[in-house]
């Protein structure tokens, strides 16, 4: 997994599939995680003034043309009717390296984008982005 995390999603390998799996504690997981089961959490109220988050990743090209994490995005900010806040490493395309030119048949997620816009000019929602600095992660920022 040391070299494989390392390489940008994009990039075509010359294996057909791109997992990295990391145990923890070694010896001690299963082959599969176990199922979600609600019942095992505490009953409590939530704090006041706490804030509901919903934690999505993009894991890159999981199938050929479908990116789930995608469309979770897009419907959230689509579903929002006040305030959107995001934490992200970055928000543009990989970048031919020194300058703001995205690298061929990259861009910017149009998706996005748009359900940004509609959430702001259509709804009036207030869009707060805060953004890892430049080269944040061993060089890991498109610096948008």
């Amino acid at each position: 997994g040391q070299v494989l995390e390392n390489v940008p999603d994009f990039l075509p390998l010359v294996s057909k599939n791109r997992v990295i799996v990391s145990e923890y504690p070694r010896g001690k997981a299963t082959e599969f995680a176990p199922y979600f089961d609600s019942s095992s959490l505490p009953d409590r109220e939530s704090p006041e003034g706490s804030v509901p988050v919903i934690s999505v990743g993009r894991m890159g090209t999981l199938t050929k043309d479908d990116r789930p994490a995608d469309d979770a995005f897009a419907a959230m900010i689509d579903a929002s009717e006040e305030i959107i806040r995001m934490s992200l490493q970055d928000i543009g395309p990989i970048t031919l390296p020194g300058v703001k030119v995205p690298l061929p048949s990259l861009g910017w997620i149009d998706l996005y984008l748009n359900a940004l816009a509609r959430a702001i000019w259509l709804r009036g929602v207030d869009v707060e982005i805060v953004l890892s600095n430049e080269h944040a992660r061993r060089g890991y920022s498109n610096g948008w």
